[in-house]
């Protein structure tokens, strides 16, 4: 992330819901190189954090064509990104990473196999490009797809549309587009279920927080899916910019070494 002068900055921070001394934030390390504003996912066995490039002032480009892979014990590999990249998404998929878009790769797609000796590959290219966009990973029929909503295009025109990406045929669909434009925010997954969360959405001219919005999937008699966008009718509160999530059994499990459940 970024210190109050607005620089990126390369100290890391933990917090665990394992123990109630552990259970606060503490500093916990520094990576190779300080970062902001890159995509980020968690291993498949959940024990590392790997961050795909980013802003960097001091770089070529100013951005790191690196993926810096950090754990509890501090610090690993910093890996090779094949781009230079700000603003991209990434989720894990059991066949590997997937990073999608991006300040100056908007409608690229890259993925990283399992292995550890992989390399990154190129695969089709999203309908829309975007950068400043939710990501996520949906299980549907038993098939791993990747959704991608929202962000701005390359001329930092927000974006409402919504695409489903299907790894094993290479292919992007579109779904249903969201209520509104909306930048900057976090796609939380319940089975077939996603809700973008946090983030700015323009309305009227004046930059707004909006409410949690959801979009169940529906088959359509086995020709792709579709659904509608629900407002969950709550206030958008106060999380802004570039919001993250984290899921509902680890906030639970947080209450309970902490004594509130």
């Amino acid at each position: 992330g970024e210190g109050h002068n607005e620089h990126p900055v390369s100290s890391c921070w933990i917090i665990d819901n394992r123990r109630s001394d552990s259970a606060k934030w503490r500093l916990h390390s520094k990576m190779k190189r300080a970062r902001s504003q890159s995509a980020s996912t968690l291993s498949n066995d959940g024990s590392m954090l790997q961050m795909i490039s980013g802003y960097n002032p001091d770089e070529e480009g100013v951005a790191l064509p690196t993926m810096q892979v950090l754990s509890t014990e501090g610090p690993k590999t910093e890996m090779a990104y094949p781009v230079h990249s700000r603003l991209a998404a990434a989720v894990t998929l059991t066949v590997g990473v997937i990073v999608t878009g991006g300040l100056g790769s908007e409608k690229q797609v890259w993925i990283k196999p399992s292995h550890s000796n992989s390399t990154w590959n190129r695969r089709k290219d999203m309908i829309d490009g975007r950068l400043g966009h939710g990501s996520c990973r949906v299980r549907l029929n038993g098939a791993e797809v990747v959704v991608v909503a929202g962000g701005w295009d390359s001329m930092f025109q927000e974006l409402d549309s919504v695409e489903m990406y299907n790894q094993a045929q290479d292919q992007w669909t579109s779904l249903p587009r969201m209520l509104h434009t909306r930048v900057d925010f976090a796609l939380q997954v319940s089975d077939v279920t996603f809700t973008a969360v946090g983030g700015h959405s323009t309305m009227s001219e004046t930059l707004e927080s909006p409410a949690p919005w959801s979009l169940t999937l529906v088959e359509k008699d086995g020709h792709g899916w579709t659904g509608e966008w629900v407002d969950r009718g709550e206030r958008g509160g106060t999380s802004g910019a570039m919001a993250a999530s984290v899921p509902r059994q680890w906030i639970e499990g947080m209450c309970r070494v902490r004594g509130i459940l």
